[in-house]
């Protein structure tokens, strides 16, 4: 199996902020989170952990690979969509609320940021690599944008549950034919679902 995680939660998360490629930590709330979350992780038997390079992804992956054991590997491309002039901007502000509608739309680019395609591309490429050649239960932690638009526009997933809160992930598995297919959407144990 492979689960899609996205890491705990950030200041921006909190206030509400547009988090692309800005590099920060987690907040307290998200430390927590993650302690929670892990606890409850030790009983999928995550063989290993891969992880965005930005440090709320390893933070939340150190923390959970001290629960479970496994090791933690980086991959950069499973780092966040860049977002450009829009990071670290306020979702709700009347300035940005139009490009903040759509951001999931294929042929958005936000200024100075990245592609739809540039960005699930990358993310593919990763997530083949991982898939590739390993066996047993993997942990990726990652981000709710670029793993959104990866279940949107590759696996073609248009649920509004593929849309990840802080600390919930997505479950697939691996087909016959090497296709990744869904187990379960936006699980969190933190809301008591499991």
């Amino acid at each position: 199996m492979i689960y899609l995680m996205r890491h705990g939660d950030t200041l921006f998360n909190v206030e509400g902020r547009l988090l692309g490629q800005t590099d920060i930590p987690l907040c307290p709330i998200g430390v927590e989170n993650v302690k929670l979350t892990a606890s409850s992780l030790k009983r999928i038997n995550i063989d290993c952990i891969f992880s965005s390079s930005y440090l709320r992804a390893l933070q939340t992956a150190e923390i959970l690979a001290s629960a479970t054991g496994a090791a933690v590997n980086v991959n950069k491309d499973f780092r966040e969509r860049n977002l450009g002039i829009m990071d670290g901007q306020f979702k709700d502000s009347s300035k940005w609320s139009d490009l903040v509608a759509r951001l999931g739309e294929k042929e958005f680019i936000p200024p100075e940021g990245e592609s739809v395609d540039a960005c699930t591309d990358r993310f593919s490429r990763a997530l083949e690599f991982v898939t590739k050649g390993i066996s047993g239960n993997v942990l990726i932690v990652s981000h709710a944008g670029v793993i959104s638009l990866y279940m949107r526009y590759v696996l073609k997933i248009k649920s509004k549950q593929s849309l990840l809160g802080n600390c919930a992930f997505h479950t697939l598995a691996v087909g016959a034919d090497e296709q990744l297919c869904v187990e379960q959407l936006n699980t969190s144990f933190l809301r008591g679902n499991t």
